[in-house]
């Protein structure tokens, strides 16, 4: 897996960071400090376990499936951060909350049937 920050990964933590810096500034609360110059070259990844069950509609390019169902397993199904098809730097907590909840509402209709 090859991870690199895009210009828009860039432009979007500049821009977020003057947009705060703009708002403490006008509230009297302080102000934002501007990343070094070089700051994209000092990132590294998290020790996320993302991708190694990767969701996918073909069971040749992933594990499971939309509705988190391992392809090869009718009943055994997968939660967090190991479905992703792709990642980031960021903490995936809300993405991973998304799936599980996601999961949640297809295993009740599930047993439900």
């Amino acid at each position: 897996m090859q991870w690199r920050i895009q210009p828009l990964d860039s432009q979007s933590v500049t821009g977020w960071l003057g947009a705060l810096d703009r708002d403490l500034r006008a509230s009297g609360l302080g102000h934002a400090e501007a990343p070094p110059e070089n700051w994209t070259e000092s990132i590294v990844g998290g020790p996320h376990h993302m991708g190694t069950t990767r969701m996918s509609r073909e069971p040749r390019t992933g594990v499971v499936d939309a509705d988190c169902r391992v392809h090869s397993v009718s009943n055994l199904y997968l939660a967090g951060s190991s479905l992703f098809t792709t990642s980031g730097h960021a903490n995936p907590t809300f993405t991973i909350l998304t799936l599980a909840l996601r999961l949640a509402r297809t295993l009740r209709t599930l047993l439900e049937h």
